[in-house]
């Protein structure tokens, strides 16, 4: 049996090209995203907006339900992990009464993802957003304060 030198090189050479691992492009930042062009969160029945200058909102999907307006920092971030986001806000409802002085003090924490254009559900009506960030996120603290310095 005859062995085929330029061959098996080239196969051997082949094989270690694709053995290599490549580089892959680090995730996206929520931080930079957020400072940079801001961003919107959704969970199916509320959407959370976290505007470039620093103001956020959060209204429902439908026609009724929860409200926040205030604003929001980054408290603590570290490059590659997720970006700690503290909301003050005031809190009311669509379609209900709400106390004039409610306000919440919310941390957010929130992991790269990318920005995606929003799918309409057919049972949804209402106000929804054109796009949100599509992220692994979670409210970590929900606590009532009393009327932030800086609301108005």
């Amino acid at each position: 049996m005859r062995i085929n030198r330029p061959t098996i090189s080239m196969i051997t050479v082949l094989l270690m090209l694709a053995a290599t691992p490549c580089q892959a492009e680090p995730p996206p930042d929520p931080a930079i995203e957020m400072k940079d062009s801001g961003i919107t969160l959704t969970d199916g029945s509320s959407s959370y907006t976290f505007a470039k200058d620093g103001t956020f909102s959060s209204d429902p999907l439908g026609m009724s339900g929860r409200t926040f307006k205030g604003s929001w920092k980054i408290e603590d971030h570290s490059a590659g992990s997720a970006a700690k986001v503290v909301v003050e806000a005031k809190f009311g409802w669509i379609n209900g009464l709400s106390p004039n002085d409610d306000y919440r003090r919310i941390v957010f924490f929130i992991y790269s993802g990318k920005t995606v254009p929003y799918e309409r559900p057919d049972v949804v009506v209402g106000m929804l957003p054109q796009q949100y960030y599509k992220c692994y996120w979670l409210i970590d603290e929900m606590t009532k304060i009393a009327k932030p310095a800086t609301s108005k």
